[in-house]
């Protein structure tokens, strides 16, 4: 059941406490673009803007939003009886089936030759679902009657595959004075496998309406359009809000706790916590990185067995997958002895893994270069150990086909013909070298061309673009953009911690100046000269300090942007390098060869 008092606010602020602390830590790792949703919803509801420059030079607002508020506050209080004498109606959505989660939703009033039209992200979805209501619109209604026709899609709950579209075409009388219609998902009591929706007027006294607005903002990540609800009907800023710590902090503390442990060399810690049940999706990430974390801790050990456990364990569709199958590919390698049962004593220093070559102990590579399928640089797999290198090729195969940007991706790239070449495969090591090559040098382009999008201003005005749509709650998080799109660039860069922050603080400061911007219009339309002056007077001047505040985040966000493109840059173009010089050895070889014979 849908339950108000149960509501979404409390339990996502209660994650954004835990969370904050953590995100540094997990945003080190690579965070695909719905991680990085998650994680920027905590932190948008959890940290306030208040600190004027903080060490690494973030512009603050928490002056400038305490202004904005009091102005928006004090434009509302005046449209209080003006609006209604305008015929100013607020339009509104809300979900009351228990059945279905809704997903889309447009409507079209009268004759309108264009729908309000909306996407729901997750989060406002599970707002809905507690009795949050999204205001839509304000429109202008004069009194008497009105056609509503208006489509609802929905899901049967959460990972449902069927959308189910609810359609509705009715009338609906506006009194004089009325100031809110609602567009209801509701169950039909009648027939309870079927779904309806009923357009009705609604008169709402008290608080009841803008807390509930304040509540889908709050889930939407719209800052300064929760605070401007929340503060215009006397609300606590964490209204509806459990003061006791919550359970699933505790959760975070161990996790960090077993982090600790797992550096000073204790895994015991952090396998327990991990065999527990997880509560939400922020812990299955978590959960994601700590599989990810053993399985590198134990491949460095030699356990290639108890590694590849743990690499198995991270989710395909997670934000360490990539990471994952690479180190599964190399714990299925792993040297071992002849009877399989596992890696022979190492009587030298030096780490049983891919990287052995790299050891400062010769007798150490020795003895490793003994146990490891490759003898030398183009020996052929031995009978025995074929089975085992063709094992471990299964989870890089899966990756060549992934992001060609993903440094793991890049990794298999160049794995897959190396160990072709070492099956015996020369002529399809060799294709595969010459496809990573093209994939490379691609990348090399697109990375090279995204920075000189940054150099030249075009990012800003991308990203503002992206962040001031309001057709989709999922654009708010930068969701939905097209991978041949230009801008697809700057889903990328949500992975540098940094680029994060910064583009938050920029939504924050278009959401702060959507809602001054329309006080400036309904103070115009509906307050009087005198009334209205003073009031706009101040919005303009908060849009000023606004644009200024915005080109000043838009510089760091740059900073952030070019930072993490260039390391991307000279990460891909060292890959690109070693897929060269592979086809250089290839060739000499072969043509050295070949000499050989003639002469």
């Amino acid at each position: 059941m849908k339950s108000k008092d149960e509501g979404l606010p409390g339990r996502r602020r209660n994650s954004a406490v835990a969370m904050s602390g953590l995100l540094g830590i997990v945003l080190m790792e690579r965070v695909l673009p719905f991680a990085a949703m998650l994680l920027l919803a905590w932190l948008s509801v959890s940290v306030a803007l208040s600190d004027p420059v903080d060490e690494r030079g973030a512009v603050g607002d928490g002056d400038l939003e305490a202004r904005a508020l009091q102005v928006d506050k004090a434009v509302r209080q005046a449209l209080e009886t003006e609006i209604r004498d305008l015929g100013l109606v607020n339009l509104l959505v809300a979900d009351r089936a228990a059945k279905l989660d809704l997903q889309s939703v447009s409507i079209l009033v009268d004759e309108s030759s264009s729908p309000l039209s909306y996407n729901y992200s997750l989060f406002e979805t599970d707002a809905l679902n507690q009795s949050a209501r999204h205001h839509i619109a304000v429109l202008s209604l004069s009194p008497g009657r009105h056609r509503i026709r208006a489509t609802l899609v929905g899901v049967a709950g959460r990972g449902g595959q069927e959308r189910i579209p609810v359609r509705v075409d009715a009338y609906v009388d506006v009194l004089e004075g009325q100031q809110d219609v609602a567009v209801v998902l509701e169950d039909d009591s009648q027939f309870g496998l079927f779904y309806k929706t009923e357009v009705k007027v609604v008169s709402v006294t008290g608080n009841a309406h803008w807390a509930d607005s304040a509540h889908f903002w709050q889930a939407s990540g719209r800052r300064f359009a929760y605070l401007s609800d929340a503060a215009y009907v006397g609300l606590e800023r964490d209204t509806g809000i459990a003061p006791q710590v919550p359970a699933d902090e505790a959760w975070f503390d161990q996790f960090n706790g077993a982090l600790a442990s797992l550096s000073q060399g204790r895994s015991e810690p952090l396998e327990q916590l991990l065999r527990a049940e997880v509560a939400d999706e922020g812990q299955r990430i978590l959960r994601d990185q700590g599989h990810l974390l053993l399985g590198s801790y134990f491949l460095d050990r030699g356990d290639h067995r108890k590694a590849a456990d743990y690499y198995s364990e991270v989710r395909r569709h997670g934000p360490y997958a990539s990471q994952a199958l690479i180190g599964l590919g190399w714990a299925m390698l792993n040297p071992v002895d002849d009877a399989g049962a596992g890696l022979t004593e190492n009587p030298y220093n030096g780490s049983p893994q891919a990287g052995f070559m790299w050891s400062d102990s010769e007798d150490f590579i020795a003895w490793a270069r003994r146990q490891s399928p490759f003898r030398n640089a183009w020996a052929v797999v031995p009978a025995r150990k074929r089975g085992e290198v063709i094992e471990a090729m299964a989870p890089w195969m899966e990756l060549v086909a992934g992001d060609p940007y993903d440094p793991a991706v890049q990794e298999a790239m160049l794995i897959v013909p190396y160990t072709l070449l070492h099956l015996g495969a020369a002529e399809q090591a060799l294709k595969r070298y010459h496809q990573a090559g093209r994939q490379l040098r691609e990348t090399v382009l697109a990375l090279r061309q995204s920075i000189e999008r940054v150099e030249q201003g075009k990012m800003t005005e991308e990203l503002h673009a992206l962040l001031v749509r309001s057709d989709s709650g999922w654009g708010q998080w930068l969701c939905g953009v097209d991978e041949a799109a230009p801008e697809a660039y700057i889903v990328r860069m949500l992975e540098a911690p940094d680029f994060l922050v910064a583009a938050d603080k920029l939504r924050n400061l278009i959401d702060t100046k959507k809602v001054l911007m329309l006080r400036r219009s309904q103070a115009r339309l509906a307050l009087t000269a005198d009334v209205s002056d003073p009031l706009v007077g101040e919005i303009d001047r908060l849009l000023v300090e606004l644009d200024g505040r915005f080109e000043a985040q838009a510089g760091l966000a740059e900073n952030a942007a070019l930072g993490y493109l260039q390391r991307e840059l000279a990460r891909t173009e060292a890959y690109l390098a070693e897929a060269h010089f592979a086809l250089a050895r290839l060739a000499e070889k072969r043509f050295g060869n070949f000499s050989e014979v003639v002469l």
